[in-house]
């Protein structure tokens, strides 16, 4: 592996490396100013391998460890992230249209119209009561 290749590699704790020799190996430091890592195998002591020795490395999920599949799949993610966000926005309008189109206020308007009408006809109805009897009242004075 190049000193490039070693920087462009996300490294976590216990990934696994293979070293030239084949043998794989896992990871427990990394250092980026000597472009090293310290591996271990079990019952032996930790050493450091320089990058020159590092033939793959697979981070811990199992997948490669370079920052383009890492790049790509966060990239995905935004953009599922976008399509939902604009569904969201969607409803959103659809909802906010429903509320402009507000019939229960158009309803309460042209009700208290009508009411209002209601009422002034009662009132009329009133006063036309009230002339009739007055002119009843005149006309049985009359022929008394």
């Amino acid at each position: 592996m190049t000193e490039s290749e070693f920087d462009q590699q996300i490294w976590r704790r216990y990934d696994t490396v293979t070293l030239d020799t084949g043998v794989r190996m896992s990871v427990s430091y990394v250092c980026f100013g000597t472009r090293s890592v310290r591996v271990y195998l079990k019952d032996q002591p930790p050493e450091w391998m320089r990058c020159e020795r590092i033939m793959a490395h697979a981070s811990n999920g199992g997948g490669a460890a370079d920052d383009i599949g890492l790049v790509e799949e966060l990239h995905n993610k935004i953009m599922e992230l976008e399509d939902r966000l604009k569904e969201q926005k969607d409803i959103t309008r659809q909802l906010e249209e429903k509320l402009r189109n507000d019939h229960v206020a158009a309803l309460l308007k042209n009700v208290n119209i009508i009411m209002g009408d209601v009422r002034e006809k009662q009132k009329r109805t009133a006063r036309l009561d009230a002339c009739m009897t007055e002119i009843e009242e005149l006309i049985n004075n009359i022929k008394k």
